[in-house]
């Protein structure tokens, strides 16, 4: 997890310096087609720079919800090894259907994340498309 936000933290730095050089591309463009440049690139600077703040927001949340998924499975795994090495007619029916819950959980949960690294995707592809018209 440590290493993940570290990644996320360098991609952020590295996006800032992205934004910096793309804003300085458009007020380039902006003083030749006449148009007032500050005014251009602050307002695709800014839209480029709430699209990252979301970004990594989502990126976060993504994090949370892998370490979430991470604990639902290692429980599920430990109550099935736990029900697993009672004889059958010895397991309790609400130890069952506590196990039948966490899978429930589970495919939950990795649904959700696959929902979020989708959407991910999605900003990221929006994201791409803001820089390109800074260009």
């Amino acid at each position: 997890a440590k290493k993940k936000v570290r990644q996320l933290l360098a991609k952020l730095s590295e996006r800032d310096g992205k934004i910096a050089e793309l804003t300085l591309k458009l007020e380039a463009k902006a003083s030749k087609s006449g148009k007032d440049p500050g005014r251009v690139a602050k307002q695709r600077a800014q839209i480029v720079a709430q699209l990252e703040e979301h970004l990594a927001q989502m990126q976060q949340d993504l994090s949370a919800s892998q370490a979430e998924l991470d604990d639902l499975v290692a429980k599920h795994r430990s109550k099935e090894q736990e029900l697993f090495a009672l004889a059958v007619e010895e397991r309790d029916p609400e130890g069952i259907h506590s196990l039948a819950l966490l899978g429930l959980q589970v495919q939950d949960r990795k649904n959700s994340t696959e929902e979020l690294m989708q959407k991910i995707k999605e900003l990221e592809n929006q994201l791409e498309d803001q820089r390109s018209m800074i260009v």
